[in-house]
């Protein structure tokens, strides 16, 4: 998309700018009226699937061990390691849990929705045209709003995101997995830093044993970006398939 960069552009004006090239491309590939083949192609940008809901899980199931590691370092209380770097990532992969697990949540419920939606979206968007009276245009205006009400959790277009996982908590875990690369949880000391030493150089004075905890800890928050990423490219798939929806109709009220 050119001007929806995050979940948070998404409004009637970003929508009706992103909508231009979809209904352009339909037009000209005749796609109305909607086929059911054709509306899968139209919305498989936008698919969620189990394996989504998967990653996201497996992410919010290795938090809680990953946390248990961190904690116990911190009770011990070793000076190899800087408790503030410890408190941190503590910190910050706690604030990962809740949106982790509304979005898994949200994931299982359009993976159902997208599955009704495709067995009803071809005669929906066909009717259009045809509506005439007061009630038939109610009655399908009401099936359009409950979708878009469903992907969007928002009576008006915009997504409602902020209890899902958003911008921050991709920048969050981006951070301490690039962080944990360089050697992160170990104290630094003064001689060191004026050296400027590399983590290369560091590790060569840590205990074999104590580098594989961080390097443990730093593989499970590698694999919980994975989820954390995977669930925000859920988020914006849902964004896209409101653009598109919302393109489907236009093409079918120019009828």
């Amino acid at each position: 998309m050119l001007y929806i960069h995050k979940l948070s552009d998404l409004n009637p004006k970003s929508a009706e700018i992103e909508s231009i090239p979809y209904v352009r491309g339909m037009n000209i590939s005749g796609a109305f009226p909607f086929k059911q083949q054709k509306v899968v192609e139209l919305f498989a940008e936008a698919a969620i699937s189990d394996s989504d809901a998967a990653l996201i899980e497996r992410s919010l199931r290795l938090l809680d061990p990953t946390l248990a590691k961190l904690n116990g370092l911190l009770a011990r209380n070793d000076p190899v390691h800087e408790p503030v770097d410890l408190k941190r990532t503590i910190q910050c992969l706690q604030s990962l849990a809740l949106p982790l697990a509304n979005n898994l949540q949200y994931s299982r419920e359009v993976i159902a929705l997208q599955q009704e939606f495709m067995v009803g979206a071809a005669g929906m968007l066909n009717s259009i045209p045809t509506l005439r009276t007061a009630e038939e245009k109610s009655r399908v205006n009401a099936e359009i709003s409950a979708y878009f009400e469903k992907v969007l959790r928002s009576k008006g277009f915009s997504f409602t995101h902020q209890d899902l996982v958003h911008e921050a908590q991709t920048r969050i875990v981006h951070d301490l997995a690039e962080s944990f690369r360089n050697g992160y949880l170990f104290h630094v000391t003064l001689e060191e830093e004026l050296k400027k030493a590399t983590f290369a150089d560091i590790k060569l004075r840590i205990p074999s044993e104590k580098l594989k905890e961080a390097e443990d800890i730093g593989t499970s928050i590698s694999i919980i970006k994975e989820g954390v990423d995977q669930a925000y490219s859920l988020n914006m798939r849902m964004v896209v398939w409101a653009i598109v929806f919302y393109s489907c109709i236009k093409l079918a009220t120019s009828r």
